[in-house]
C-alpha cells in the first residue's frame, strides 16, 4: 500500500473506503485493480476532486444524476464521461463511513448476515460490507441503468 496526499479516480479504481488514523483523521483506503493506496483525504474529497478533474464539480454531477434518475438519496455519479466511469455510494455521500463503489468492476454481491455484505469484484477481489445485500444490490442495479441512459445519449450525441 503506498500513502499519498492526492489521488484521481481512474478506470482501475474500484474502491474507495473510509479510514481514520490514530489522530480521528478521515481518509480513505482506496482499492485498484492492482495495487491499493492510503489517501489522506476524505472519500467525498476524492470524488470532490476527481470531478473537478474531469471537467465538473462533485455537486453539478449530482444535480444531473438527482434530475436524470429522479432519486434523491445515494444515488450514483458520472465521474467521468471520456472514461465511462460511474462510482455509486452505500451511503449518504456526506457519512464519514460512506463507501464508494465502481459499478464496473463489480461481479456479484452475496449476503454474510442481515445487515453484511460481501462485494466481490471482476479481479477476484472482495471485501465485506456493513450493508444488507438487498440495498447493496439496488445500488448497483440504479446504477446499471443510470450508466446505460448516459451511455444512450452519449452515443445518440456521437452519431448526429
Amino acid at each position: 500500500m503506498k500513502i499519498v496526499n492526492e489521488y484521481l479516480i481512474n478506470k482501475g479504481t474500484m474502491l474507495i473506503e473510509p479510514t481514520f488514523d490514530e489522530f480521528g483523521q478521515l481518509h480513505s483506503f482506496v482499492t485498484e485493480e492492482y495495487t491499493s493506496y492510503l489517501v489522506k483525504k476524505s472519500p467525498l474529497t476524492v470524488v470532490d476532486d476527481s470531478c473537478f478533474y474531469y471537467g465538473s464539480s462533485f455537486h453539478g454531477r449530482l444535480d444531473a444524476s438527482e434530475k436524470i434518475t429522479g432519486d434523491l438519496s445515494k444515488i450514483p455519479i458520472c465521474i467521468s464521461e471520456a472514461n465511462r466511469i460511474f462510482f455509486f455510494p452505500l451511503e449518504s455521500p456526506h457519512n464519514n463511513w460512506c463507501h464508494w463503489v465502481s459499478h464496473y468492476h463489480v461481479s456479484k454481491i452475496r449476503a454474510l448476515g442481515p445487515k453484511l455484505s460481501t462485494i466481490y469484484f471482476n479481479n477476484e477481489i472482495s471485501i465485506d460490507v456493513p450493508y444488507e445485500r438487498g440495498g447493496v444490490d439496488c445500488k448497483l442495479a440504479q446504477t446499471a441503468q443510470f450508466r446505460y441512459i448516459m451511455l444512450r445519449r452519449w452515443e445518440m450525441t456521437h452519431k448526429s
